[in-house]
């Protein structure tokens, strides 16, 4: 099995719909297409597989995303199981990441149609998925600074000095 994983913004929400199974307020529903759409490029989406490295990957993953955006902040991912997704993501393999082994599961979206967009977000409310945090810096925990560190040698050289400034 995969998932499609994307970083949102409003987690909160995401978890009161998928508990609900349904889309609560219009509110919900412009969080939620904001959360798929924006961002300076296409959006990105990664394909991750389902198993014993699924949480290393998603943190990977969640630090590459902060080294794109030049900032440590928490990270707070949405996967959506791919069996929800057939035939409504139009993606394609995007060719950078700055986690090297990572970079072959990161697509970008290439429709973002308001009503595929509804309808993902109404699949993902009703199918199976899952959420994942990843905080700045919390004691006693995994977080983006030990993240960072434990996974510093498979950064990029172009990204590595601001990796190694977050250590």
């Amino acid at each position: 099995m995969k998932y499609f994983v994307r970083k949102v913004e409003t987690l909160q929400m995401w978890q009161e719909g998928k508990n609900s199974k349904k889309v609560l307020s219009d509110l919900h529903l412009i969080a939620y297409t904001l959360d798929l759409t924006a961002g300076t490029r296409k959006p990105s989406f990664w394909l991750v597989e389902k198993g014993e490295k699924l949480e290393e990957n998603l943190e990977k993953i969640a630090l590459g995303m902060q080294l794109r955006s030049g900032s440590l902040k928490s990270v707070r991912l949405v996967l959506f199981e791919e069996e929800c997704f057939t035939n409504l993501l139009k993606l394609k393999q995007a060719s950078d990441f700055p986690v090297k082994s990572v970079m072959d599961f990161h697509y970008e979206l290439t429709s973002v149609k308001p009503d595929v967009i509804k309808t993902i977000i109404n699949k993902f409310l009703s199918c199976q998925g899952f959420f994942r945090e990843f905080l700045k810096a919390k004691p006693g925990e995994v977080n983006m600074k030990v993240i960072t560190q434990k996974y510093l040698q498979d950064v990029s050289p172009e990204y590595q000095n601001i990796a190694k400034k977050w250590i």
